[in-house]
């Protein structure tokens, strides 16, 4: 389908089209997911790899000596892994002398192979490697599922009966109340006051010639991170909820099905086609109540920490061809609709652009991408 696009948009196409996620990369062990048959591989791409399989390796390393010398645990283990992951995250040192920092900080216009197709990128991955040990761990010692109900936060679980995790109305962008957890483990905000605000999930400072810095007093975004941090939780029937507005998503697959991420409409067609067809039978995921989100709802799911898509991993993890809801979730790079018009122009509206959180308003009539919504704000 050719979708026309506006000038703005052409403007920012090198970079849509350019700007690969390192997450679809990792994990497969080389770099040629991204270069081109019979040249040389992406050197910057190849180092993230290598320095998401050293952390991985580093952490069942010390779970390793511990395991065989249990009594000197403990402590022992704490340093270590300490170790490995400020080799990662740079530690006290900052961002700049990460890892993946270190890498990016190489980067040479003229040699098109050092040239990182993301930056940006080190908190997901830390995440990421951080599930990976989490998950390989409770396999091999056999560990107890998170259970939703035992009174205790589980991976996975932001809060679990009267264990909040430490979470407050305050830590969460209220002024005051009290926080509860509801029973399937998800916080409850509605004993919470005040006008709240939302996070943008900003961690790292940049200076004004791009380059990272430490945000220790900068009052940049990334040293403020002003609002609640961003939360959500897979529901594990093909939607995903956000813990700080309550609002329920639909999650994006890759299997030609009406959840499909590649399915563009028109904006008339993403309430009579999309959100219809959500809502017929017996309803998506069991629910009948399926609408396009208005601007403001559609902006709150941005992580402007990630670029290429600017959206947080429950968004964008496991994507690939045959996947489903639920098994993967997926977001494309490009242009999502709003239900909110332009006021100045009717005959447009509003839609966010999910490859780096630009915003614009375009035609009704152009082809564009859909992530229905349900539950107020």
């Amino acid at each position: 389908m050719t979708v026309p696009l506006t000038r703005t948009q052409r403007g920012r196409l090198a970079l849509a089209t350019t700007a690969v996620a390192v997450v679809l990369a990792l994990g497969l062990g080389t770099a040629g997911a991204q270069g081109v048959p019979g040249t040389s591989p992406n050197k910057c791409l190849t180092g993230k790899t290598k320095c998401v399989d050293k952390k991985v390796a580093g952490l069942l390393k010390c779970r390793e000596k511990c395991q065989k010398e249990p009594l000197s645990c403990g402590a022992t283990q704490t340093a270590c892994e300490g170790k490995v992951i400020a080799k990662f995250d740079g530690g006290t040192k900052g961002t700049a002398a990460s890892c993946f920092g270190k890498l990016e900080a190489k980067q040479n216009p003229a040699v098109p192979d050092t040239i990182c197709t993301t930056t940006g990128d080190l908190a997901p991955m830390e995440g990421e490697a951080d599930t990976m040990v989490a998950t390989i761990v409770a396999t091999l010692e056999g560990s107890p599922l998170p259970l939703c109900g035992n009174g205790v936060v589980d991976l996975g679980e932001p809060c679990d009966g009267a264990d909040l995790g430490g979470a407050t109305c305050t830590s969460l962008g209220f002024a005051s109340g009290t926080l509860t957890c509801t029973v399937r483990c998800g916080f409850d905000v509605g004993a919470c006051t005040g006008t709240r605000s939302l996070a943008t999930g900003q961690t790292t400072c940049w200076n004004s010639g791009g380059n990272v810095i430490s945000c220790t007093g900068t009052g940049h975004d990334g040293d403020v991170q002003a609002g609640a941090t961003l939360a959500y939780q897979d529901n594990g029937d093909g939607t995903i909820t956000d813990l700080n507005t309550g609002l329920m998503w639909e999650k994006k697959s890759y299997d030609g099905s009406i959840n499909d991420k590649h399915n563009a409409y028109t904006w008339d067609n993403a309430f009579a086609v999309h959100v219809a067809g959500l809502n017929s039978g017996g309803g998506f995921a069991g629910h009948t109540d399926w609408r396009v989100p208005n601007y403001k709802e559609l902006v709150s799911i941005l992580n402007l920490e990630n670029v290429a898509p600017a959206v947080s991993p429950a968004f964008n993890n496991n994507c690939a061809p045959g996947c489903t809801v639920l098994t993967c979730s997926c977001t494309v790079a490009y242009f999502y609709w709003s239900s909110t018009t332009y006021a100045d122009t009717p005959g447009g509206a509003w839609d966010v652009f999910f490859s780096d959180g630009y915003v614009d308003a375009d035609g009704k009539t152009f082809s564009y991408y859909v992530r229905a919504v349900r539950a107020g704000l």
